[in-house]
C-alpha cells in the first residue's frame, strides 16, 4: 500500500485526476506519510478541479469523521451535498442512505433522503431505485405514490438488481383489485408470480424466499395452473438475460 501511495504521488503531480484522489485517500488514511488533514484537502480539492467530483465528498466524510480534523457534521454535508449536484453517485447514495437511517450526528430525514434516492434513481442507479421505490411505497417521506414506486421497482428488477424482486411482487400483490372479483387482475397476478419465481430461483436471502413461497401458495389459489409454464418461460428469459448481461460486463 506505500508503495502504490508513491505511485499515486508521483502522477498525482502530473494531474492525473484519479490518482489526485487516491492520494488524498493515503493522506487521509496515514499510509506511506502521516496523517494530514491539509495535504488531503489538496488533493481532494485538485481532483474536484480535475473533473472528479466525488472527491467533495470524501473531504466530507473526513469532517464527518472528525478523525484528522475537528469534527464539523454541517460543513461534512454540505461538502457532499455539492459533490452530489454535482453528479456524483457516490455522494447521492451516500447521503441517501446517511438519512434514511438516521445516527447520532445526521438527523434521520426520510424526505432528503428520498429526495437523493430520487436524484440516482433518475441517474439509472438500480439500488436507489430500490431504495426510492420501497420509501415511496412506506410513505415514510410523507409522498405516497404506488404507481411510481411499482413503476421504479419494476425497473430496478428488470435490470437485474435481485432485491427489487420480492418488493416488485409484493406491490403487484397490493395493486388494486379486480372490482368484481376482489382478486388481483389477471395482469398483476402473472407479474407477481413472475417476481415471486424470480426470488425463489435467483435470490439469496433465506428470509425474503420464505416470505416468496408464502405469497406463491396465495397466488396459486387464484391463478389457473395453466398460466404456469409460459410464466415460467418468462422467468426463464429474464435470468438468462441477467446472466448473460453478468457475464458480459465481467
Amino acid at each position: 500500500y506505500k508503495a502504490g501511495c508513491e505511485w499515486f504521488e508521483k502522477s498525482a503531480s502530473k494531474d492525473i485526476p484519479m490518482a489526485q484522489e487516491l492520494l488524498g485517500d493515503c493522506y487521509h488514511q496515514g499510509i506511506h506519510k502521516p496523517a494530514s488533514f491539509t495535504m488531503a484537502k489538496k488533493w481532494y480539492s485538485r481532483a474536484v478541479n480535475s473533473g472528479l467530483p466525488q472527491s467533495n465528498c470524501k473531504l466530507g466524510k473526513i469532517y464527518l469523521e472528525g478523525s484528522i480534523v475537528e469534527k464539523d457534521v454541517r460543513k461534512g454535508i454540505r461538502l457532499c451535498e455539492t459533490s452530489a449536484k454535482n453528479g456524483s453517485m457516490e455522494a447521492k447514495l451516500y447521503l441517501a442512505k446517511r438519512f434514511n437511517e438516521g445516527d447520532e450526528d445526521i438527523k434521520q430525514d426520510y424526505g432528503r433522503a428520498l429526495y437523493w434516492y430520487q436524484s440516482a434513481a433518475m441517474a439509472n442507479n438500480v439500488e436507489a431505485q430500490y431504495q426510492f421505490a420501497k420509501l415511496l411505497y412506506s410513505g415514510k417521506a410523507g409522498i405516497t405514490d404506488f404507481s411510481k414506486a411499482l413503476m421504479t421497482a419494476e425497473t430496478s428488477a428488470s435490470r437485474g438488481y435481485r432485491p427489487a424482486y420480492l418488493l416488485t411482487a409484493t406491490l403487484y400483490m397490493h395493486a388494486p383489485l379486480n372490482s368484481k372479483t376482489k382478486n388481483p387482475t389477471a395482469a398483476n397476478l402473472a407479474k407477481a408470480y413472475m417476481w415471486v419465481q424470480a426470488v425463489l430461483r435467483d435470490g439469496d436471502n433465506s428470509k425474503e424466499k420464505e416470505i416468496a413461497k408464502n405469497m406463491l401458495k396465495k397466488i396459486r389459489t387464484v391463478m389457473p395452473e395453466s398460466w404456469e409454464k409460459d410464466l415460467n418461460g418468462e422467468v426463464d428469459d429474464h435470468l438468462q438475460r441477467i446472466s448473460s448481461i453478468a457475464l458480459t460486463s465481467k
